[in-house]
Parts: structure tokens; C-alpha cells; sequence
């Protein structure tokens, strides 16, 4: 991120911002339990340090340019932790090389997300109408001035990625863009290089003002849907992309969860979320029992 701490650097502190822009995507990690380092954007990253992390999220709230293909864009890709990304100006074939080309659309309202792989485990606990998400982002506003909303790369992915989610939403100048992307370790960029470790991207964080800092990119810009799809993601990708909700039925006045890796389980949907003790593939919960929240991952 451009902001190495939670007070944000020193150029949205003078344009008035007073934490850093995109706080609300570490707030979100925290009370859903995870443990948040900031690390300073940079185009010759410290790959060994990186690499001890369980999972590295890059930011909308970056310049791409650190990431620009060659050396930068080689670095970045070496990294062997999984790799979550939120920004499309660094997917473009001019960065890291997740897609083919280099344009760039602003969303202009909410946008919806069409899953194209309604089984992957971002989708978990969010409600489908024929394939398509609620609202999953929107426009913010700060100090006053509306922001551009998100910047999505309507370019096609590379050849191995595996296309997650699009933007349903038909009015919108961004419907058809990839907001949802994978590829596994090992896959080739459009740079011709590789990702040495797996990678998701995830399109959130608003555009700055138009005359204002671009440091004051990667406002929090999601609804209640987008954060469980948000969350989803890093959980996801910190299980190893093996544990999930597969399956929910009811069964003599329960509720039968089927699912892979760890059950947990929490008062509110945002978390902090907790291992049920004793839980085992299936699990059935009373009906009668009060609102509970599951994920498993």
C-alpha cells in the first residue's frame, strides 16, 4: 500500500485525509480475526520477506507503475505466497500481465457481479438470482467529492486464468469487465513470465478525485455482499484453496452443512469467526437454534 500505517502517508494527510485510504480493507481482516502487516508499496519488493507471509494482498491504493512489466513486474510475480490483488491498473499486459491488454473503465453506480463459477469459494454464503450477485460496490464519497468509482481492466484475461466473476450490472460502461480472476502457481503472465505462486484478483477500491491525490485511491467501496465476497477470497487463499461450504440441505428440522477443511462459526456475518468445536463433515444445526453464521475454510 502507499500507506505503511493505519495514519496514512504523508500526502493524504495533506489533502486532509487522516487514516490511511484503504483502512477499510484492513479494518475488515482484523475483526474477521486475521493478523494485518502494512508494507510499503514498492517496485523492487523484498521477495524473501514477502515469502513469509501466508498471504499478500497488493492494494488499490498503489501506484502501478511499481509494477510495470520487466524487472518490477518479475519481482512481484516471484513471490510464492498467495497472492490476492484488488487494483486492475496492475493486472493490465503492461504490469504484472494477468490480462491481455491495457484499458481501463470506471464504474459510474452499483455494480453486480455475474459468477461465472458459482461453485468457487468467494461466493459462499452470498445469495444468487439467476447467477448474479446483490449489489457488490458502489460509488463513495470523501471530503465532499465524489470518487471515480472502480477501475476495472476490460481486457481479457491470460490464457490459464480462470474467470470468477464479471460486472452484471448492463448499464454500466465496465458490464462484461473481469472483477474476478484466478490463476494457479506456476501459470504463464502475458509478459511471458510466471506466477510463481497462486493468485486472485479482486477488483474493489474506489478511483480518486479527479485533481487530488492519487494516494487517496482504495477508499472501501463495497456493500454487506462485497465484503463476504472480500472476505471469502482471503480465506480462501490462506486455507490453501481447500476448505468450503459445499452443500446446504434440511434434514428432520436441521440444518445440514456440508463442507471441506475447518467449520467456524460466528454471531454476525462480518465476524470474528470462530472453529466449532467437535464439528465434522456433515453438521447439523437445530432450526430452532438463533442466528448463526458459517463459514469453513
Amino acid at each position: 500500500s502507499f500507506h505503511e500505517t493505519d495514519e496514512g502517508s504523508a500526502a493524504v494527510a495533506e489533502a486532509g485525509m487522516t487514516e490511511a485510504a484503504d483502512i477499510g480493507y484492513t479494518d475488515a481482516l482484523k475483526a474477521a480475526g486475521h493478523t494485518v502487516t502494512r508494507v510499503l508499496t514498492s517496485g523492487t519488493p523484498d521477495v524473501d520477506a514477502l515469502n513469509g507471509y501466508d498471504l499478500v494482498i497488493i492494494s488499490r491504493s498503489v501506484s502501478s507503475g511499481g509494477y510495470s512489466s520487466g524487472a518490477n513486474a518479475d519481482a512481484w510475480n516471484s513471490i510464492t505466497s498467495p497472492m490476492l490483488v484488488l487494483g486492475g491498473y496492475v493486472l493490465r499486459n503492461n504490469r504484472m500481465g494477468y490480462t491481455d491488454g491495457s484499458t481501463m473503465v470506471d464504474t459510474v453506480g452499483n455494480i453486480q457481479l455475474k459468477a461465472e463459477d458459482a461453485s468457487h469459494p468467494i461466493f459462499n454464503g452470498v445469495d444468487l438470482t439467476d447467477g448474479v450477485t446483490g449489489d457488490f460496490a458502489g460509488i463513495v464519497t470523501w471530503n465532499d467529492q465524489v470518487q471515480r468509482g472502480v477501475s476495472i481492466n476490460t481486457n481479457n484475461a491470460g490464457e490459464a486464468g480462470r474467470v470468477i466473476a464479471t460486472v452484471a450490472t448492463a448499464d454500466d460502461p465496465t458490464a462484461g469487465g473481469i472483477v474476478a480472476v484466478e490463476f494457479d502457481a506456476g501459470a504463464p503472465t502475458t509478459t511471458g513470465g510466471n506466477f510463481a505462486g497462486k493468485r486472485l484478483a479482486l477488483i474493489t477500491g474506489s478511483r480518486e478525485a479527479s485533481g487530488v491525490t492519487s494516494e487517496t485511491a482504495g477508499i472501501w467501496d463495497l456493500t454487506d455482499v462485497g465484503r463476504q465476497i472480500y472476505l471469502n477470497a482471503v480465506s480462501y487463499l490462506t486455507s490453501g484453496g481447500s476448505g468450503g461450504i459445499s452443500g446446504i440441505s434440511l434434514a428432520d428440522g436441521n440444518v445440514v452443512i456440508e463442507y471441506s477443511g475447518t467449520l467456524k462459526s460466528a454471531d454476525a456475518v462480518t465476524g470474528p469467526y470462530s472453529a466449532v468445536d467437535g464439528a465434522s463433515s456433515p453438521y447439523s444445526v437445530p432450526a430452532s437454534k438463533a442466528a448463526e453464521f458459517f463459514i469453513a475454510e
